[in-house]
């Protein structure tokens, strides 16, 4: 049988739309891996600085980087 606290949190889900599926899931993967990252890189993986990060890896693609990369 399953854990009271599981059913609500189901509950809860399926009532979610896509973008909030979409922010529980990283907060889920962030749970997850707290303990693995180093306190002081925190911001790093903020959802703006990944969208930063992403950003960075289209433009790249897309030969819009000026520069040698170290």
């Amino acid at each position: 049988m399953a854990h009271p606290i599981k059913k609500e949190l189901l509950k809860i889900i399926k009532k979610l739309g896509p973008k909030e599926c979409a922010t529980l899931l990283d907060f889920a993967f962030f749970l997850k891996t707290r303990h693995e990252r180093d306190p002081d890189q925190a911001y790093f993986w903020t959802k703006r600085w990944q969208e930063m990060e992403r950003q960075v890896g289209l433009d790249k693609a897309k030969g819009r980087i000026i520069g040698v990369e170290r």
